[in-house]
């Protein structure tokens, strides 16, 4: 499942059809990823990680850093790390891992 944060996506209102969702794939093994930017706060973060603790806490989070069209990462390690620990108090695994695919050329 893909959490779309208001800072990555510019979409507001998406947390009521979020917890719809996750609710009903749920059901299956299922994970959570979200894009993260330098815009991204701590709410965001915060408010994904209820929204999944809420409904189980042991369904992994994968935050993806945003990569530009040439393979840059602006966010820092240390912001990174950072959201991975305020996550983490809410659930049971959260992981960075890179948008792999921009690497690759598939956009």
């Amino acid at each position: 499942m893909d959490i779309k944060l208001p800072s990555t996506s510019g979409y507001t209102d998406l947390w009521q059809a979020h917890e719809e969702f996750l609710r009903l794939a749920a059901s299956k093994k299922t994970y959570v990823k979200t894009v993260v930017g330098t815009d991204t706060e701590d709410w965001e973060i915060i408010r994904t990680a209820e929204l999944m603790a809420a409904i189980d806490s042991r369904i992994p989070l994968i935050l993806q850093p945003f990569t530009d069209r040439e393979g840059r990462v602006t966010l820092s390690a240390i912001r990174m790390l950072e959201m991975q620990e305020t996550a983490n108090r809410y659930l049971q695994e959260v992981r960075i891992i890179p948008q792999t695919h921009k690497f690759i050329g598939q956009l």
